[in-house]
Parts: C-alpha cells; structure tokens; sequence
C-alpha cells in the first residue's frame, strides 16, 4: 500500500457536524445554514504543526488535534488568545485580556519553548520547528528556544513587520520592504534574494518565500544541489494572472510547511507547491478560503484551510496522527463554507 492519505471535512449533520475521510465521496452541494447566536464559535485561524493542528475560534478559545505525545495538542483553558502558531512539538498563542499580547506556550519544553516564553506584549507570534519568534509591539524581533543555527539571533533595535520561523532559520522583512534572514543556510535558506518592496514571508525546512508589493511570490533557497534535492519543488512557486479578464488574481498571504507551502489568492482560492507524496498539496478548490496553514513533521506533510466564512475546516495530507482530522463538536456550526460561483 501506499503512503497515508487522508482528508477531513466537515459536513452538516443533526445541528452538528461529521468528518469525512478516507476514499469516501466527497459532498459539495451543501446548503449554509443560519449559525444565529453560534458566531462566537466561528473558526479564526488554523495553525498546522508538525504532527499536530490547532485553531482559533472567534471566542478565542483554542482546540488542537493530532498527536499530543509533548502536550502539543492540549491548549490551556483558562486562557483565551488572539493569534495562534504550531511548531514540531509546540504551540503558542498570544493571549487576549488581561495578558493581551503576552504569549503562552504548551508542549515540549526541551529548549526552553514553554518554559522560557518572554513575558512582554507581541503583536505576531511564528513558531519554528524547535523555537519560537516574535514582533513585539515596537516592532523588534524576539525569539526563544533551540538556538543550535543561530535561529533565534534577533539583531537588536532592528524593526520589521512580518516574521517566520522556520526550521532551524527566521527571516523578517524590515520596515523599509527589505528582508533580513539568519540561523542555517546551507541550501541559501537565509540568503536575501534583493529587492525592497516585500510584504508578507514565510520560512520553511531549507527554503524560504515571500510575497512582494504586487502579490508575486519569490522562493530561495532548497537548491537541487549540495544535498537539499529532497526539497526539489518548494521554490516552484507558482505565477499570478493579473491581466485574466474574467477573474485577475495575485497572492495574499503564504504559509511554509518543512516541504511544502501554500498561498492565499485574492479571490480565495489556495494554491500550494512542494512535496505531495502524501497529498498535502491537493486542496480543494470548489469552496472559497480565508486562512490556509502548511505543516508536517517525519513521515509526512499536511495542510489545513478554513473555508470562508470560517466554519469548516478542510485539510490534506497525511493523517496518521489525526492531524488532518478536526474535532466535532455537538454545538459547532454546521457550515461547510462557500461554495465558488
């Protein structure tokens, strides 16, 4: 048999909702129904871990699923967050009031990333694959954890407005557009590729990507040489079509997993790239997407996305920790989203 994959997807069911998965039909032709007071428990965010998931409900609560063998997967409940991330063995979300901004970690400790989480206000939280790093509220960078490649080197005063950790190296794109990299780059993960005009970054296993001023993705790094060829693929990021007459599109927001990414299309379509042995890269595009997160760990990639308006959880890849299988809830909203036109 071949390598695991799965998918999982939320469908209407008795007031609740049902995962399907495994080769059974999918099912499109699903009506939205009126959610009513439910919007509280609309879904935000999803974070996609290494053999983990998270998400982000509007309420600020956090529910995780998947493997759970460092605690990764059981989010405290006495706190509500704003902003999720997962990383290998780790979560972290940056909590609402009365710690609003300040981050709160679960799971595996062993470098400090639970254990050793700053107590200052951030403004985004990315965690890597053993650390974690952050824009705090006056823009400086601040990172915790595994520090082996110098991954968690911030240069002090320096302002930035996006950040991504990744494996074993963070790049942050500068206030002024320009992109600053360090920890490992033995594949050219860290070296800038130029330019000034970059708006959104993501940092994966030996590569990196980010999206410029006009929705373009540019990839570096994970070159068919010097031992990276296991990532052939995840610098074939793909073109806008701007000049489409019926539907011009460019990129919004793009998501690193260890071999793969994916990013989100201004009209809500997702589109992903990299390595697909076990279907992390086939998502489906009958439904329209307002968040899309890329992760994986040993044994294989997967990727979550949150339909718009944000009640259903579709992911892909592999499942066999239950990563790609969201939780059901009696009470959850039992819309799978909107469907394309």
């Amino acid at each position: 048999m071949g390598a695991s994959h799965a998918f999982a997807f939320l469908l209407p069911f008795a007031g609740g909702c049902v995962i399907i998965t495994g080769d059974q039909e999918r099912q499109h032709e699903i009506e939205v129904e009126d959610t009513g007071d439910q919007l509280g428990d609309k879904w935000v965010q999803l974070a996609a871990g290494g053999l983990h998931t998270c998400g982000l409900r509007e309420n600020g609560i956090v529910e995780c699923w998947g493997k759970n063998d460092k605690g990764q997967a059981n989010p405290p409940s006495d706190a509500r967050f704003s902003q999720i991330t997962a990383g290998d063995s780790h979560s972290c979300g940056l909590q609402k009031d009365p710690n609003a901004g300040v981050p709160r970690c679960w799971g595996d400790n062993t470098w400090g990333n639970v254990g050793d989480v700053p107590q200052v206000a951030f403004e985004k939280l990315s965690a890597g694959a053993f650390f974690t790093c952050g824009l705090q509220l006056d823009h400086t960078a601040l990172c915790w954890g595994q520090n082996d490649d110098g991954q968690t080197n911030v240069v002090p005063g320096e302002q930035y407005k996006d950040i991504s950790a990744g494996a074993h190296h963070t790049c942050a794109i500068r206030v002024d557009g320009t992109i600053y990299c360090w920890g490992q780059n033995d594949c050219d993960q860290a070296t800038y590729p130029g330019g000034n005009n970059w708006e959104h970054i993501a940092s994966g296993t030996q590569y990196s990507c980010a999206i410029d001023d006009v929705g373009e993705i540019t990839c570096w790094g994970a070159k068919q040489t010097n031992g990276c060829d296991y990532n052939a693929g995840t610098t074939d990021s793909p073109e806008t079509d701007r000049k489409d007459p019926t539907d011009p599109w460019w990129f919004v927001d793009i998501e690193a997993g260890p071999w793969h990414a994916c990013a989100l299309t201004s009209n809500e379509e997702i589109m992903c790239w990299g390595q697909n042995s076990q279907g992390a890269t086939d998502m489906d595009n009958d439904f329209l997407y307002e968040n899309v997160s890329a992760g994986g760990g040993y044994g294989g990639d997967h990727t979550c996305a949150l339909t718009t308006p944000g009640n259903a959880i579709l992911c892909e890849g592999f499942d066999t920790w239950g990563q790609c299988s969201p939780p059901v809830d009696p009470n959850d909203v039992t819309d799978t989203g909107t469907k394309k036109k």
